[in-house]
C-alpha cells in the first residue's frame, strides 16, 4: 500500500560491525520499518577496512527508498567507534580501519611511551589500547599516501560531511580518539600540537545537535558512539529514574549516567581495571560510566559452531542447548573458564578467548553452560561497581540480540539477585539515533508516542537456580582469583583485556 508522501518519517541510520541498518519511525511514533544490509568489509593485505564506496551505495538506497514514501524531517547516523576517516573537498581520501583492526598494535607500542603524560586517564577517561582512534590516524598517515586532508571524522561524522560538508564529532566518538579532554570537554589541544593535528580534527558538540541541510532540504543531526546512540533512547524512555544498562551483542555493554558535583568524577586512575571508561554524557556535569566484555556474543557463536548443534548465533542453537541445559542442569564441577587473550604468558590479545579447566567428561552443554555463567558472572562484577556511583537502587535493563534467550536472562536475573526488565526493541542504537533526530527538532509528542510504544519485559530470578547458579558464580570468581595470583593479573583483566595493555 502506497504510503502518503505528505507523512512525515524520522530516519536513523546505524552502522555497525556486521550490519547496517535504517530505521524510520512515523509522527505517531511507530517504527514503520527497518531496513538492513551487510556491512561491507574489505581486505588488502591481511588488514581490515570498511568499503565506504559499497557503504555510500548502501545508504543512498535507504534514503531513496524512504524519502520516496515519507517526507524525510531529520537524518541521524550512529556507527562503530575508533575508525576514522581522512577526507578532504567533501569527499573520502581513504576507507578507514576497522574499529577492531590490531595493525595499529605497532604503532601504539611505538608513539604511547612518547605521550603517556598526554594520555593519562585522568584526561581521557580511557586506557590505552592499540585500536583507538588516534592509532589508526597515525598509522593512516604512515602507509598510506595521503594528501591535503582536511579533518579527520568517524564514520558517523563523514556521512554529515559527505552530505553537507560540516566536520563535527560528538563528544562519544571523540572519547575513542584518545584525543579529547574529558573534563574540559575539548580536543587535547598539547597532544593535537605533538603530531600536527591542531586544525584538522573538526568541531565537538552533545549528540542531537541540528548540523546543517543537505542541497536537498533535508536536515542532519548529531549522532555518535553506537552503545551512547543506545543509551540516549534508554535515559530518555526512563527519565530521571537511576538505571544501569546492560547490553548483550558482539560485545557485552554495561553502563550507567552519573551526574558531578564535586570533581568525585575526575578519576586518576580507571574505576574499574584494566578498562573501565568514564565519558561525556548528554549535558553539563553528566559522564557516563562504562565496561565491557570484548566479544561476549561473538564467543557464544563461536562455541555454537564448535558444537556443531546448529548454525552459529540461530535462534535453533539457543533453544536445543537450552532445552538440554535444562534437563540436565549441569553441576559446578563441570564448568570452565573463558579469558580473553589466549596465552597467559604471552601477548595479550582481545581477539581470542582461551578455555581453561576444561573437564575431561565436558561436553557442548558444558561449555554453553559455562559461558552462561561466565557472562553473567562478569556482567555481576561490572553492576556491583556501578552500583557505587549511584544514589539510589537502580533500575536494570537488558537489551540486544541474546534478550530473547530466556534461560540466559534467567541466569543473569538470578546472579544479579534482581529483576531484568527487557526492552523489546532489537535495533536500539538505531532508534537511539532517531530520538537524536526528535531531540533536536523537539518534537516531544513524537517522543512520547515512541516511549508509549516502547515494550519491557520483566525477567526474575529462578527460585530453584538461584542458590546453586550463586554458588557456581562464586566458585567461577575464586577460580579467577587463584588465575590472577598465578599470571599476575588482576580478575577483570582476564576477561575484557584490551587489545594493549599500558
Amino acid at each position: 500500500m502506497a504510503k502518503n508522501k505528505q507523512s512525515k518519517c524520522y530516519l536513523g541510520i546505524d552502522i555497525g560491525t556486521t550490519n547496517t541498518k535504517a530505521l524510520y519511525v512515523t509522527e505517531q511514533g511507530v517504527v514503520a520499518e527497518v531496513l538492513k544490509e551487510y556491512t561491507p568489509v574489505r581486505d588488502k593485505h591481511g588488514v581490515c577496512y570498511l568499503d565506504l564506496r559499497k557503504l555510500e551505495n548502501i545508504i543512498n538506497r535507504f534514503l531513496l527508498k524512504i524519502s520516496s514514501q515519507y517526507r524525510l524531517e531529520g537524518v541521524c547516523f550512529t556507527s562503530i567507534g575508533e575508525s576514522i576517516i581522512p577526507v578532504g573537498g567533501g569527499k573520502a581520501l581513504a576507507d578507514p580501519l576497522l574499529w577492531y583492526e590490531q595493525a595499529t598494535d605497532g604503532t601504539a607500542q611505538s608513539v604511547y611511551p612518547r605521550i603517556r603524560e598526554l594520555v593519562d586517564y585522568s584526561v581521557t577517561g580511557v586506557g590505552n589500547d592499540s585500536t583507538l582512534g588516534l592509532y589508526k590516524l597515525l598509522w593512516m598517515k604512515e602507509h598510506l599516501d595521503l594528501e591535503d586532508v582536511e579533518f579527520w571524522l568517524p564514520i558517523s561524522s563523514y556521512f554529515i560531511y559527505r552530505n553537507t560538508g560540516v566536520a563535527v564529532w560528538d563528544y562519544s566518538q571523540a572519547g575513542r580518539s584518545y584525543a579529547v579532554d574529558i573534563h574540559g570537554r575539548c580536543w587535547n589541544e598539547r597532544l593535537l600540537d605533538r603530531f600536527d593535528l591542531q586544525d584538522c580534527m573538526g568541531e565537538l558538540s552533545y549528540m542531537g545537535r541540528e548540523v546543517a541541510e543537505d542541497d536537498n532540504g533535508v536536515r542532519y543531526f548529531l549522532g555518535g558512539h553506537d552503545h551512547i546512540c543506545g543509551l540516549n533512547y534508554v535515559r530518555e524512555l526512563f527519565g530521571r529514574r537511576p538505571f544501569i544498562y546492560d547490553s548483550l551483542g558482539s560485545s557485552a555493554f554495561t553502563v550507567t549516567l552519573a551526574e558531578e558535583k564535586d570533581r568525585e568524577l575526575h578519576f586518576r586512575e580507571s574505576f574499574m581495571k584494566p578498562n573501565g571508561i568514564i565519558g561525556i554524557g548528554f549535558r553539563e556535569k553528566q559522564y557516563y560510566l562504562q565496561n565491557s566484555i570484548r566479544y561476549a556474543g561473538k564467543l557464544l557463536q563461536a562455541l555454537a559452531g564448535l558444537t556443531g548443534v546448529a548454525r552459529a548465533g540461530t535462534p535453533g542453537f539457543y533453544d536445543e542447548m537450552n532445552r538440554r541445559i535444562g534437563e540436565r542442569v549441569p553441576a559446578a564441577e563441570r564448568n570452565c573458564l573463558f579469558v580473553v587473550g589466549g596465552d597467559l604468558n604471552a601477548d595479550l590479545r582481545s581477539n581470542t578467548y582461551s578455555l581453561l579447566n576444561i573437564p575431561l567428561q565436558a561436553d557442548a552443554v558444558d561449555l554453553v553452560h559455562s559461558a552462561y555463567l561466565y557472562l553473567c558472572t562478569m556482567t555481576r562484577l561490572i553492576v556491583g561497581r556501578l552500583r557505587e556511583f549511584i544514589r539510589e537502587d537502580p533500575v536494570f535493563f537488558t537489551g540486544g540480540a541474546t534478550v530473547s534467550n530466556k534461560m540466559l536472562m534467567e541466569y543473569k536475573a538470578s546472579i544479579l539477585g534482581r529483576p531484568v526488565n527487557m526492552l523489546d526493541i532489537e535495533e536500539l542504537s538505531a532508534l537511539g539515533t532517531v530520538f537524536c533526530v526528535l531531540q533536536g527538532l523537539d518534537e516531544h509528542e513524537v517522543i512520547e508516542k515512541v516511549s508509549t510504544n516502547t515494550g519491557t519485559k520483566t525477567v526474575y530470578p529462578n527460585a530453584k537456580l538461584r542458590a546453586s547458579l550463586l554458588e557456581m558464580s562464586d566458585a567461577m570468581l575464586e577460580q579467577y582469583r587463584i588465575l590472577k595470583g598465578q599470571a599476575g593479573l588482576d580478575v577483570l583483566q582476564l576477561i575484557t583485556s584490551p587489545g594493549f595493555a599500558s
